[in-house]
């Protein structure tokens, strides 16, 4: 039951922020210019959403929900942590399907 709930919360969030990165307006040419340290796009449009993270000591933590598995705080590799405005406000993770943290934008104002 409490993995419905977070699986519930999580698609009511993620779906327009999902649908937001194909439009032409601030936040979807932001979520498109998202790009790692070797340069490399952090999405596919579907991969960006926003995160339940923490800060851990001195590391950040997202919370991955996966398909088929109870879900999980997953440390952010350093080199996926983008330092730059987020107009949304809200941690961003893109990952892939699996889990890889590809990019990680903390929320604003840390």
């Amino acid at each position: 039951m409490r993995l419905l709930a977070i699986l519930t919360t999580i698609l009511s969030v993620a779906t327009p922020l999902a649908l937001a990165h194909e439009g032409e307006d601030a936040l979807s040419l932001w979520f498109r210019s998202l790009t790692n340290a070797e340069g490399q796009s952090c999405c596919n449009m579907r991969d960006c959403q926003i995160a339940q993270a923490r800060l851990v000591h001195d590391h950040w933590e997202v919370l991955i929900v996966p398909w088929e598995v109870e879900p999980r705080w997953v440390s952010v590799p350093e080199q996926a942590i983008l330092r730059r405005e987020n107009p949304d406000g809200r941690p961003i993770v893109c990952r892939t399907p699996n889990g890889f943290i590809r990019c990680f934008v903390p929320p604003a104002g840390t």
